[in-house]
């Protein structure tokens, strides 16, 4: 089967099952290789499936690491001030997570909020509140 069609198979199961059993389903889709290089703001078009991801979900968020963005960016010259600059920026934005939404009912599109991360447990936690 194409991604597609598996998409819109499974996405109608999902939706007949979470509306029966009256919960909601989470459903996780990975961001292309290329889009995650650029380290811009996530789109939909972006997910792998992007399409159906577009047509079928009610709410879609994107989640953007800045630290990784800003890896990119890292100056050369480790003595200039736009290192500096950029070590600033680094430090600040390092074990942050950032959650757009990128589709939902009554939502504008956006920044929703910025979560502290720890990658090696994979848990977000609100800003500061970090053990």
């Amino acid at each position: 089967y194409a991604l597609g069609e598996i998409a819109e198979i499974e996405t109608g199961r999902l939706k007949a099952i979470a509306k029966h059993l009256e919960i909601a389903f989470v459903v996780l889709v990975h961001r292309t290789m290329s889009t995650q290089r650029a380290g811009d703001i996530p789109k939909i078009q972006d997910m792998d499936g992007g399409g159906a991801v577009q047509k079928d979900a009610d709410w879609v968020l994107g989640l953007r690491r800045p630290d990784l963005a800003l890896e990119h960016e890292r100056p050369e010259d480790h003595e200039s001030p736009a290192f500096r600059k950029w070590a600033e920026k680094m430090a600040a934005a390092r074990n942050t997570a950032e959650i757009y939404s990128l589709k939902g009912r009554r939502v504008a599109w956006g920044t929703m909020r910025t979560f502290d991360f720890d990658g090696k447990l994979s848990r977000f936690s609100e800003m500061g509140e970090r053990r």
